[in-house]
């Protein structure tokens, strides 16, 4: 068909007005909802499938890292407009079966069996980012090692940082995490005091500095999630106000500058991240800042995609299992060990000569991995499994407690870098951080017992004072 290999933006235009309608209507300007799994899913896939190819043919600029993606920019743009149409039925879906949920602001008495302690979590969570300190000073030589870091990503810097286990990127983003679910937890029963609240920004801007100082967004952007998470859940269903519109545009400003001035050669006369942001925002002005977003790395899945298609399926065949199901068993592995070589990587190899450890590495996003591995039919029902989670997520969160809760909000803390990245990858890392959240939280719980409101507490000593003086 002549049509698919010749670039339009009709399918472009649809995702975006189709992607912009679905989050105003999903939204309706509740906090909750701006940061929950639906609505920065579906921002996310407009921003790859919508925005990007539109600036593509703006510029007609199809090359991704040496190779032209001209001929699958079509089909990739209609893999977008199928993943957004069953995330949004299966949303639909979700919602028609099972009425209207809970709000985690309507629920008064969730019944958590433990109390947790913000002043130990956060303790413990400090720790973890200490650890990380001593682990990345340690791998370089020495305490010296960790101003070279702060300095700017290098050939020094990153060769000493081979290997590094994932457990151990992840750390300072755990406590991230774990005070989150804390915070939750918390708040359930009581608003907290200044100093829980003062404890609980600590820990969130202690754990932003590790990531920062590599310049990755893997384990940064879920610090910040989980934040926002926290924060609005006990007033879910709240209106936002200008004020968090402007905070979440400096946010969002923040993570697109961020990957530009993470290398030594990048920051200019700066030797430090937050100058080298600042020379940088000042060089190219607000929407020179804005554009590399949508049109670099960031985005970079659409033409990924755009160059898989026009070969999966006939020179690459499709993984049927090998790139879910299989690189989820073989992640963990070290390629020296593993039987079998990942999927992902297979695919890599089989169109760029290369794997990621050798040379480029683009990633896919879930709608390319369930492309690899189970063509369109997998598109669409991993799409719908999605969208189908999503509907719940609010009720999840409002009626999970411990563990439950801490599996749930950990994924949704995740669920960014989960929808753009390499799905698997990424969600054996999201795995580990979760897992180490879970022993953490067992040391940050207080004395076992089911916690009761204040005001049903006091309804009950009132109750008992009259029964005392009947």
């Amino acid at each position: 068909m002549s049509w698919v290999t010749q670039p339009t933006s009709v399918f472009a235009i649809a995702n975006l007005i189709f992607g912009l309608v679905v989050i105003i209507l999903n939204t309706r300007g509740q906090r909750g909802a701006i940061f929950a799994p639906f609505n920065l899913t579906v921002f996310l896939l407009v921003s790859i499938f919508a925005v990007r190819p539109l600036y593509m043919l703006a510029d007609q600029d199809f090359y991704l890292y040496g190779l032209n993606a001209r001929e699958g920019f079509t089909m990739a743009s209609l893999l977008g407009s199928i993943a957004l149409a069953c995330i949004a039925f299966g949303y639909y879906f979700s919602g028609r079966r099972a009425g209207r949920g809970a709000y985690p602001d309507e629920v008064a008495d969730p019944k958590p069996k433990h109390r947790y302690s913000m002043y130990r979590a956060a303790g413990l969570s400090l720790a973890m980012n200490g650890a990380w300190f001593v682990i990345i000073a340690g791998r370089g030589g020495g305490s010296q090692f960790i101003g070279t870091i702060f300095d700017g990503r290098n050939e020094t810097t990153n060769a000493a940082l081979i290997g590094l286990p994932a457990a151990v990127g992840a750390l300072p983003t755990a406590g991230a995490i774990i005070v989150g679910f804390v915070r939750i937890s918390m708040e359930r029963e009581r608003s907290l005091y200044v100093g829980e609240r003062l404890a609980f920004w600590l820990v969130i801007l202690a754990s932003l500095v590790p990531p920062l100082a590599l310049g990755g967004r893997r384990y940064l952007l879920p610090c910040l999630v989980a934040a926002a998470i926290a924060v609005t859940a006990k007033n879910y269903q709240r209106r936002v106000g200008l004020r968090h519109i402007g905070l979440g545009f400096v946010g969002f400003l923040f993570l697109a500058i961020v990957p530009f001035v993470r290398s030594t050669g990048s920051r200019g006369d700066s030797t430090n991240i937050a100058g080298a942001m600042a020379d940088y925002f000042g060089r190219e002005g607000l929407v020179g800042s804005l554009k590399p977003f949508f049109t670099s790395y960031d985005t970079e899945m659409f033409s990924y995609i755009a160059l898989m298609v026009s070969r999966v399926g006939t020179t690459i065949p499709y993984g049927w299992g090998r790139g879910t199901i299989g690189d989820m068993l073989l992640n963990p592995l070290p390629a020296s060990v593993s039987p079998y070589p990942l999927w992902s990587n297979q695919i890599l190899i089989n169109t760029y000569g290369t794997s990621c450890g050798q040379g480029v590495c683009p990633v896919p996003s879930f709608v390319g991995v369930l492309y690899y591995d189970l063509g369109l039919v997998g598109v669409a029902f991993g799409s719908f499994f999605i969208g189908y989670a999503c509907r719940r997520y609010p009720e999840w969160l409002a009626k999970s407690g411990d563990y439950r809760l801490l599996l749930i909000f950990g994924v949704a803390a995740f669920m960014p870098v989960l929808v753009r990245g390499n799905t698997i990858n990424l969600g054996y890392i999201a795995f580990t951080t979760i897992l180490m959240c879970a022993l953490i939280v067992r040391l940050s719980r207080g004395r076992r017992e089911a916690v009761v409101a204040p005001d049903k507490a006091r309804s009950e000593r009132a109750q008992a004072g009259i029964s005392a003086t009947g």
